[in-house]
């Protein structure tokens, strides 16, 4: 190649990357909403990234299985998707997403703002003690004003009678013995399941170890709603499954709602 002709496509190639920088300086970033950054989280983008390997292990186990349905669309922000999915595994005891629900609900993102449901999600998240859920729920607690408090004392036995422990994790156990005969028609092994044993691994990355030292705030006097077992939060990681639960065989996946 001549020399000045070398030259010449030598300076246009810099002025064209020189256009194609100013071209992408100018470009107007897009905005992300703070409510949506406010119910986000890191793990969405890294379970749907691990999704085809975590899959599997959900058989029979559906608040595990549509926890990772909600983590995939909020980490594509099909918000209303999410919220979806998430109600569907917090009616089979899964507190992390009732607490995600909470936040939802808070934020009005997926779902029609309402702060008072918000509070009822957090305080179903925070049934079994878990440290984070906790603080999520007085905060918001603090936040209601006195109808909206009136109103969470009204509205929290309904939710709870379908929603709380005694009742989704007998929901999640029928699961789990409807897939269990369902391997037994088609002649597959059988894994004898602890269920205690089974919740106390669920709990396990949330509940603070013993001897733990907990720092907290000032004292407040606040006449919160009660119900018999209740005010006992999660979870950011997604625990693994115990070994003679994701070692099943894996029937067909259940239709989404």
């Amino acid at each position: 190649m001549p020399v000045k002709t070398e030259i010449l496509s030598l300076a246009l190639g810099a002025g064209l990357a020189l256009f194609a920088a100013d071209a992408a300086a100018i470009k107007p970033r897009v905005k992300i909403d703070p409510a949506e950054a406010a119910v986000s989280s890191d793990v969405d983008a890294d379970t749907r990234k691990r999704f085809d390997d975590l899959f599997p292990g959900s058989a029979n186990v559906l608040n595990y299985r549509y926890r990772l349905y909600g983590h995939v669309a909020a980490a594509e922000r099909r918000w209303p998707n999410a919220a979806d999915d998430f109600r569907v595994a917090a009616s089979y005891a899964d507190k992390y997403s009732q607490h995600r629900l909470s936040l939802l609900y808070w934020h009005g993102v997926g779902v029609e703002k309402d702060r008072v449901q918000a509070y009822l999600w957090a305080d179903l998240a925070a049934e079994r003690g878990y440290t984070e859920f906790l603080a999520v729920r007085e905060r918001m607690w603090r936040q209601l004003d006195e109808a909206e408090r009136a109103a969470a004392v009204e509205r929290g036995p309904a939710l709870y009678e379908h929603y709380g422990d005694p009742a989704a994790k007998q929901r999640q156990k029928y699961q789990w013995l409807l897939g269990q005969a369902t391997s037994l028609l088609r002649r597959e092994r059988l894994a004898v399941v602890d269920f205690e044993d089974y919740w106390q691994k669920v709990d396990a990355p949330w509940v603070p170890p013993k001897n733990a030292t907990v720092t907290v705030g000032e004292i407040e006097e606040v006449d919160a709603p009660t119900r018999k077992g209740r005010r006992k939060p999660a979870a950011e990681p997604v625990p693994e499954l115990p070994p003679e639960l994701s070692a099943e065989p894996q029937p067909e996946p259940p239709t989404r709602p």
